[in-house]
């Protein structure tokens, strides 16, 4: 089974990331947006995982929980992965307590290391994949897009889950298989 651990999103501010995609549509030509369910904030990707580890990952994750206290995050600024149009990723970026937040994510990524998992070689940057291959209309919708900021929208982070990531009628599905509370 594919899995990541992730943040997932009070409905609030699910509808908010859904109005930033709707203000975003209106400067791009193509893309694929990701669905209101499915977003999150990852924290570590996993990959294929077989399902007899899942135990050992759960108690990990429990542990990682119990040495963490809930924080506050913000909806930040449009940024995008790519150097050209079409961009490979636009994201929302995150403000507040981003200490607390990387402190969470390296005992995660160390939990994990572990358990065998290898962690990613680049620096963590926390975002919110909001829409893929993504093709601006022209440059100036581009500029005026990037200046969006879903400020203001602060939220409290209270738990994290281990999700599986499964293709189901074509369609990219997410499903929190436990959730750990800090």
């Amino acid at each position: 089974m594919r899995l990541f651990i992730g943040i997932e999103f009070p409905e609030a501010i699910l509808d908010k990331l859904g109005q930033t995609q709707d203000y975003l549509r209106r400067y791009v030509s193509s893309g694929r947006f990701t669905a209101k369910y499915n977003m999150h904030l990852t924290l570590q990707f996993l990959g294929e995982v077989p399902e007899d580890k899942v135990g050992d990952i759960c108690r990990r994750l429990q542990q990682v929980a119990k040495g963490h206290s809930p924080l506050r995050l913000n909806l930040g600024a449009l940024g995008c992965f790519g150097q050209n149009n079409p961009y490979r990723v636009v994201w929302l970026g995150l403000g507040g307590d981003l200490t607390a937040l990387s402190r969470l994510q390296r005992a995660i990524v160390l939990g994990m290391k572990e358990l065998g998992f290898i962690p990613e070689n680049r620096p963590y940057k926390p975002h919110i994949t909001l829409a893929r291959d993504v093709c601006f209309t022209d440059g100036e919708a581009y500029r005026q897009a990037l200046r969006l900021t879903a400020g203001g929208s602060g939220f409290a982070v209270t738990s994290f889950s281990l999700i599986s990531s499964a293709v189901e009628e074509k369609k990219r599905v997410y499903r929190a298989l436990a959730t750990f509370e800090m």
